[in-house]
């Protein structure tokens, strides 16, 4: 019996709840914020798989980019290339920011490469090169070796320091000084730095698969959790007022919006609002009316304030909607006094 009673009673409690016409519902959980986080929500998601996917194939291109080089050509080079040295000198200058150094490489036909590379990654075999071109004995020439990387633009400032290495390598064999267009079509406008890159190293922008998409998912998240304070805050405002607001919905059904776009009600006993926050307030529970800001605050008898109207839309409505509830008001206080 108890529990057939408990069941009657939670049922009841659903029906009440759903006793609320659409209307209702719409002006009291309707709010910019819930459709800013649907938003959000969906484009932030949608992003970010095609984020992971745009990634996926991003780095399978680099992979494939590695895996397919060219031979470096120094006029237009390719995205990934490398150069087959057989000689190799010491560093002839330093990138002062970034650390690492610059070489000259010449393959088995005394083509000269300028090759940026990091003091560490003169590998063995590199080093056996690097010492056979210095070496004055005759001695088994080692294997050539590759140099992998991407070809960069020979800035002038950079070009200023291969002319004068250039030329100490050759000073025995040519006649200086040469042009920096003789220079140029020697060993061409770019230089291959061979500074091992990760793919987020060769791509940096490559993070906005996943950051643009988080910050649209932030946003979302924070306009959710913005809407759900202000449901609390609802809730708490109309803790144990089921009764008025339940009559307040019977009468909506025959009142029509106070101003176009300004979501404000006038019913017989009550202002409904859904103009700035959700509000159910009756006319005689206000003692007087007031503006701040730009917004119409209605003082309860308690001397709570509660916002009536506020926004662009409701502003032209502003002073005769002050008016007709002022209006309301004082009819409200004329029939109270009636009946007491």
């Amino acid at each position: 019996m108890e529990e057939r009673e408990q069941r009657q009673g939670i049922g009841e409690q659903s029906s009440g709840e759903q006793a609320l016409s659409g209307k209702m519902l719409f002006l009291r959980y309707w709010d910019k914020r819930l459709l800013a986080a649907a938003a959000c929500l969906l484009l932030g998601l949608s992003s970010l798989l095609a984020g992971r996917l745009l990634d996926v194939y991003a780095r399978a291109a680099f992979a494939n980019r590695q895996a397919r080089a060219v031979m470096l050509d120094s006029i237009k080079p390719g995205e990934y290339s490398y150069v087959r040295l057989q000689y190799l000198t010491g560093s002839f200058a330093e990138h002062m920011e970034k650390g690492y150094h610059y070489y000259f490489g010449f393959d088995h036909l005394l083509q000269p490469y300028i090759i940026s590379m990091e003091e560490e990654d003169i590998t063995p075999e590199l080093q056996a090169l690097m010492d056979y071109t210095y070496s004055e004995e005759e001695e088994d020439t080692p294997p050539v070796e590759d140099v992998y990387g991407y070809g960069e633009r020979i800035v002038p400032e950079l070009m200023g320091y291969v002319r004068d290495a250039y030329s100490e390598l050759w000073s025995d064999d040519m006649t200086l000084p040469f042009t920096m267009e003789d220079l140029s079509e020697i060993v061409g406008d770019y230089y291959l730095d061979a500074v091992p890159r990760s793919y987020l190293q060769q791509y940096p922008w490559a993070v906005g698969f996943y950051v643009v998409p988080a910050v649209i998912l932030l946003a979302g998240m924070f306009c959710a959790v913005s809407y759900l304070r202000r449901l609390k805050a609802q809730k708490r405002r109309l803790a144990g007022r089921e009764e008025e607001l339940f009559q307040a919905d019977r009468e909506l059904a025959f009142a029509k919006e106070f101003g176009k776009g300004t979501s404000v009600y006038l019913t017989e006993h009550y202002i409904i609002s859904a103009s700035y926050q959700f509000e159910v307030i009756p006319y005689r529970r206000l003692d007087r009316l007031q503006m701040s800001s730009g917004l119409l605050l209605g003082i309860t008898d308690e001397e709570f304030a509660h916002i009536l109207a506020g926004g662009r839309k409701a502003k032209r409505y502003m002073k005769a909607l002050e008016e007709e509830i002022t209006g309301r008001m004082e009819l409200a206080r004329v029939q109270e006094a009636g009946q007491g």
